[in-house]
């Protein structure tokens, strides 16, 4: 299995030391997602591809009546995010599972909001994954996706490439009936150019 592998499926140490990186290098652009996201603080919300869980600790101190699931293929970053967020799990806020994003293991409208960092150009198969998200968000609920452009541009597929190509290709999915209000915004990190994308389930 290659590096660029490791940062798709972490498992065993270098997995561990992937989750180190990704807790550096995504730091920013998971504040930026979760400052995006005007919270009434009770919301119920799941994140796709939580990695080491850094999101889902910054998510948690905006949620004090709300509750947090998260779902990733690793069971090393589960670990790790389980260690970040020890508290929040111990208080029963927060349930994180190790799974296939094509096939959520929630109920129908369980959510308010859904809602992933630098992972959505990993959805495979992509149409399928966003059927699920459409699935287990309730009417009216958000889907949120921030991706930076160097991790868009290692993948190949329907969601590689440049952030411009990344912006026509959600805009294009995420459209009526399914979805509405498409609202993308690009942003300037550290690591370079970023997409942040936010829209409403519609029917």
């Amino acid at each position: 299995m290659g590096v660029l592998d490791q940062f798709e499926h972490p498992h065993g140490t270098p997995g561990r030391l992937v989750g180190w990186i990704l807790t550096w290098a995504n730091r920013s652009i998971n504040e930026r997602l979760v400052a995006e996201l005007t919270l009434r603080g009770d919301e119920r919300v799941l994140e796709i591809g939580y990695g080491p869980g850094v999101a889902l600790e910054m998510m948690a101190a905006k949620l004090p009546r709300g509750s947090l699931s998260g779902i990733d293929p690793s069971e090393t970053m589960r670990s790790q995010a389980e260690r970040r967020n020890e508290k929040t799990l111990h208080q029963g806020r927060m349930v994180l599972s190790v799974g296939d994003s094509a096939h959520l293991p929630y109920a129908d409208t369980s959510f308010d909001i859904v809602y992933t960092a630098n992972n959505v150009q990993l959805w495979s198969p992509f149409p399928q994954v966003l059927s699920e998200v459409h699935r287990v968000l309730r009417p009216g609920g958000r889907i949120a996706i921030a991706v930076q452009g160097v991790a868009a541009r290692a993948q190949a597929g329907p969601l590689g490439g440049n952030i411009d190509e990344l912006d026509r290709s959600l805009r294009a999915a995420l459209s009526p009936p399914g979805w509405r209000d498409y609202r993308p915004k690009v942003q300037r990190l550290w690591t370079g150019r970023a997409l942040f994308a936010i829209a409403v389930r519609g029917a």
